[in-house]
């Protein structure tokens, strides 16, 4: 906490089996996990890493990688998409920006948000796309139509609705946990980022999640799935 570091990125507290599922190391680890994000004095992260450049060391001029930074608004995702933006400063790094917009209207920092996404759009080599997403269910077919990437970056207390109706990591927030269960099919590796904020109070409990939490440890988590989607509600805009 000393090192006056801008982001820490913590590993997830399940390892990935040869099967694709997850193992858990403990409840301690996440224990670990979910006391930094309460109270470390800087944005955290949480990498579930699914293979994320192999086991082989690869020299930065031969990086290869797809990144999808999926966007719903407020200060989690403009932070995860800010880090997206460093990611892409590497010459290869391809990535792009899923901007989802509900058809009810949003209640988050439009203004921040708008001025993040202008910030992004100013740079040269990367892609925006739009989708509307009103619905769990509706959301999951969006997401799950986007395509393959080796990550995707998405703010923990992102402004969506819950995709899954139960899950053992709250910490991951309603995105996340979608993205790192068997009902999401591209086995990408996630980062799930949480901004920093001077007065967090109440407001950065792990509870607020808008899942119900279960306590069994990796139990396969149930699908919303109460709605029907098509991928034509998804669009290019850039």
């Amino acid at each position: 906490m000393d090192k006056r570091a801008a982001l820490i990125v913590l590993p997830f507290h399940k390892v990935q089996r040869l099967d694709g599922g997850f193992e858990s190391l403990g409840a301690a680890h996440q224990s670990v996990n979910r006391r930094v994000l309460l109270d470390a004095p800087c944005s955290v992260s949480v990498l579930i890493d699914r293979g994320l450049g192999g086991d082989a060391h690869i020299p930065a001029s031969d990086v290869a990688f797809s990144v999808a930074v999926l966007f719903f608004g407020d200060a989690d995702d403009r932070e995860a998409l800010a880090y997206g933006s460093r990611i892409a400063e590497h010459p290869g790094i391809a990535l792009t920006l899923f901007r989802f917009v509900p058809t009810s209207g949003g209640v988050g920092d439009d203004d921040a948000d708008e001025l993040a996404i202008k910030r992004f759009c100013s740079k040269a080599g990367t892609a925006v796309r739009e989708a509307v997403a009103d619905g769990g269910a509706r959301l999951t077919a969006a997401i799950q139509s986007a395509g393959r990437f080796n990550l995707f970056l998405v703010g923990r207390r992102a402004m969506a609705a819950a995709m899954l109706e139960r899950t053992d990591c709250p910490e991951l927030g309603p995105v996340g946990s979608y993205l790192v269960s068997p009902w999401f099919s591209p086995a990408a590796s996630v980062l799930v980022v949480q901004s920093y904020e001077s007065k967090l109070g109440n407001n950065a409990s792990l509870s607020e999640s808008a899942v119900e939490t279960c306590n069994l440890p990796d139990t396969p988590p149930v699908a919303v799935c109460s709605e029907k989607s098509s991928p034509s509600d998804q669009q290019d805009v850039v």
